[in-house]
């Protein structure tokens, strides 16, 4: 819902109980049609200009979740002395208040036709800060692809809203964010669990996430063979797995080792 401060918050309320309604009704004149199946109800997600992740009225007039403006906001996605710092304040921040009510989320975003295009130069880290983002995530057409920044017109955005890049997709960007989303589909921790940093943590930014019996570990901007403390996380002997890389391993010593890549990014998993 676009805009949503400049219409009665009430108003919402209303629209979200007609929806849920409908939802209802066609779910159950169209048993056999995709949408009918799953049990998840009528969603609603809005935009209210420099909201953050925080609970409030919105919340409690329809909306599920609100697009949160600060992420973008603050300079953990820029130039910082301890960027990974920064990074895991955010991250602990939106952790702690997305657990402190029942169903509340907040959707996270890098790039937008409102504001600006994340630095194409630095898409890599951008993709990657923003896919492992507690709450919500959305990604603007082309982010995952490098897409270029067009020409300016008259309306100072218009840069922003440039053509896809379908012929020149930079393959190896959209891979890395493939992966990233794989790994956050799979393991609901990502967006919905306990953010823990693993302190510890020399080589790269190390962290945890634990979510009902889903568990996983995190490390970024990291060199080479990395040893990680899972012990929090699992016992000695447990086969684990680096979704980003395909390979596997097993918990020994309370530690997990596996290569960084060229990537630096290492994706922690138990293996099923």
């Amino acid at each position: 819902c676009d805009t949503a401060k400049h219409v009665d918050i009430e108003r919402w309320a209303e629209l979200k109980k007609a929806g849920v309604a409908a939802l209802e009704k066609w779910r159950k004149a169209n048993p056999g049609k995709p949408g009918a199946s799953w049990t998840e109800p009528f969603w609603m997600t809005g935009e209210v200009w420099n909201h953050g992740v925080k609970y409030d009225e919105y919340y409690d007039n329809g909306f599920d979740s609100i697009i949160n403006f600060e992420f973008i906001g603050t300079d953990l996605l820029g130039p910082s002395n301890k960027p990974a710092d920064v990074l895991d304040q955010a991250y602990a921040d939106y952790s702690k208040a997305l657990r402190s009510e029942e169903n509340f989320d907040a959707l996270s975003y890098i790039s937008s036709h409102d504001t600006n295009l994340y630095p194409r130069k630095d898409l890599f880290r951008g993709m990657t800060n923003l896919l492992l983002c507690p709450g919500g995530v959305q990604i603007y057409y082309g982010d995952e692809s490098a897409r270029p920044e067009g020409e300016e017109c008259s309306d100072l955005k218009q840069g922003t809203r440039s053509d896809m890049n379908w012929k020149t997709i930079d393959k190896k960007l959209f891979e890395h964010s493939q992966k990233l989303i794989r790994f956050r589909s799979a393991n609901l921790a990502v967006a919905k669990g306990e953010h823990k940093r693993i302190k510890s943590q020399k080589n790269g930014y190390a962290f945890t996430r634990v979510y009902k019996g889903n568990k996983v570990a995190v490390v970024v901007e990291a060199k080479g063979a990395v040893e990680i403390d899972v012990s929090s996380l699992w016992k000695d002997g447990t086969a684990i797995r680096n979704a980003y890389s395909g390979t596997e391993g097993v918990v020994k010593k309370g530690k997990a080792v596996f290569d960084a890549g060229a990537n630096g990014v290492i994706l922690i998993e138990e293996k099923k």
